[in-house]
């Protein structure tokens, strides 16, 4: 005996929950896409007069990457400068300059909707919340069909080895990175004189890239190789459907 039924659309449930691998690789792994390339800010010069013979290049795998352009693309896309935006200001992206960050803004609100009466809120935005793209920086890529949908934050770690001692910066889930010998000053907002607890770089998770924006001690990190090198750890993302 079998019975036959129409199934209706709220008979159908279906559910989704995310799944996560850590991969690690290091400077070695170009062959499955793993790429640190430098950046360089251009001159009026080297811009507009741009020369792929004298320009600044990394030879990776047989694929030639330049700094110049680069440096350009990173910008455009993560580092707006605030004075070319245009509507709306994002003071989280966009950066007064090359080399500074917003630290704080005035917002001015009403009182009431009843009146004119306005009043005015300054808003202190701390390093650790800002981005800031000095005149040189580091881009480590991730290829996407390691990461699937996106990293997963708080999983990103890169160990350097470039220094006389053994850096490790990690990723704090808002997409800053900084240095886990001073994860103390960083979690309160201690910033040193030396920069000790701040900011060292920027973590896209929807694209897998990995920016060393400090120009400091930091300004080596993912350019060596070897025993130099540098490893980075991170976990992919993947939702999967569930169909009932």
């Amino acid at each position: 005996m079998s019975f036959k039924k129409n199934l209706e659309p709220e008979d159908v449930l279906i559910s989704s929950f995310e799944t996560h691998k850590t991969f690690t690789l290091n400077d070695s792994d170009s062959i499955v896409g793993i790429y640190a390339v430098g950046l360089e800010k251009p001159t009026d010069s080297n811009l507009h007069n741009f020369d792929i013979n004298t320009a600044a290049t990394k030879t990776i795998s047989s694929s030639i990457f330049y700094s110049v352009p680069s440096y350009q693309t990173i910008f455009k896309l993560y580092y707006r400068d605030i004075t070319q935006m245009r509507g709306n200001i994002d003071y989280i992206r966009g950066v007064p300059s090359a080399s500074d960050a917003v630290l704080s803004y005035t917002y001015t609100e009403p009182l009431s909707t009843l009146d004119d009466t306005t009043r005015r809120r300054t808003y202190k935005l701390r390093r650790p919340y800002t981005r800031q793209l000095h005149d040189t920086a580091t881009a480590i890529s991730v290829p996407q069909k390691l990461y699937g949908e996106r990293v997963r934050p708080n999983s990103v770690r890169i160990t350097d080895d470039s220094s006389a001692s053994t850096i490790i910066l990690q990723d704090d889930g808002r997409g800053n990175l900084y240095d886990t010998a001073f994860s103390s000053s960083y979690a309160n907002h201690a910033v040193t004189a030396q920069g000790s607890g701040s900011v060292v770089g920027n973590f896209f998770y929807d694209d897998g890239l990995a920016v060393i924006t400090d120009t400091g001690s930091y300004k080596d990190v993912g350019t060596n190789s070897g025993s130099d090198g540098f490893v980075i750890k991170f976990d992919s993302t993947q939702t999967i459907y569930e169909r009932e």
